[in-house]
């Protein structure tokens, strides 16, 4: 079964992500955390509650709500899905890993041409979120990385 739109739009977020090299380099590949995939723990109240200082630092991407309109012209539906890019690292010197994986997310982010390739993708945006002290108990630092996905089909398809 092919994926419905919203979760195409993850994973193709997730290819840009894990196309840069240096955030490659930055963060393990065991600390890219899939929410689709088998290393989250379903039965988890929060990944935070059982990281280690091992697991930072640590990439995922969740969902941070949007809208739906099926109804936004006479021929067509649109909504808005926020995608949240949430990084945790584990050292409170910003030069460590903190400013380096902003500036990878950044710029695997610019890598993309404004629709990431996706026929029904009619504009992204990005908004640089709170900068914050982990409240985990480990040293470092929270980031989060709104992207704001436009989405358009034609009514025809909506309705199929």
């Amino acid at each position: 079964m092919a994926d419905d739109p919203f979760t195409e739009t993850l994973k193709k977020i997730w290819d840009l992500l894990e196309a840069n090299s240096e955030l490659a380099t930055l963060v393990k590949t065991g600390n890219r955390i899939k929410l689709w995939e088998g290393n989250v723990n379903p039965e988890t109240k929060d990944m935070e509650s059982e990281l280690s200082i091992a697991d930072l630092p640590l990439i995922h991407i969740e969902p941070a709500g949007g809208s739906m309109n099926p109804f936004i012209t006479s021929t067509d539906g649109n909504a808005i899905q926020i995608y949240r890019i949430k990084m945790m690292d584990g050292n409170l010197l910003l030069h460590k890993s903190y400013f380096p994986l902003k500036w990878a997310i950044f710029k695997a982010l610019a890598s993309a041409d404004g629709l990431l390739s996706l026929s029904y993708v009619r504009g992204i945006t990005i908004e640089d979120g709170a900068d914050e002290r982990n409240t985990t108990g480990h040293p470092g630092w929270n980031l989060g990385i709104d992207i704001v996905v436009s989405m358009w089909w034609s009514r025809a398809i909506l309705k199929a």
